[in-house]
């Protein structure tokens, strides 16, 4: 005869629960505020986009953009980092800033590196 859970002898908190086992690596965790530094740190990542998709005029302000988006980059990535360093608030927007404030970083470095090696 098969066991149901009404007939398990273990108590609740060792059998454990589905939602339980579901939520463990849910980065959203619900009730929780959105924290103000993962906002801020992927809108940093967005206006960097934006900032490097208009530079078109020459290449001093080319490479002022470029280095300008790179601040940018680098000040989102460390304001993800302090809203994941930060308790009892959501965490899905910090992680998400910190993966595009470090893509962008790369990708920024390769562009400035790639040139300087092939000669």
């Amino acid at each position: 005869m098969p066991m149901h859970d009404d007939e398990d002898d273990r108590p609740a908190s060792s059998r454990g629960s589905h939602e339980d086992n579901e939520n463990e690596n849910d980065f959203r965790e619900p009730g929780l505020p959105r924290s103000l530094l993962g906002i801020v740190s992927c809108a940093l990542a967005v206006l960097a986009v934006l900032t490097s998709a208009f530079a078109r005029w020459s290449e001093l302000v080319a490479a002022l953009v470029v280095l300008g988006a790179g601040v940018l980059c680098l000040t989102g990535a460390a304001l993800a980092i302090a809203a994941l360093l930060l308790r009892g608030h959501n965490k899905l927007l910090a992680v998400v800033g910190l993966c595009l404030n470090t893509l962008l970083l790369c990708c920024g470095l390769g562009l400035i590196i790639g040139p300087l090696l092939t000669g």
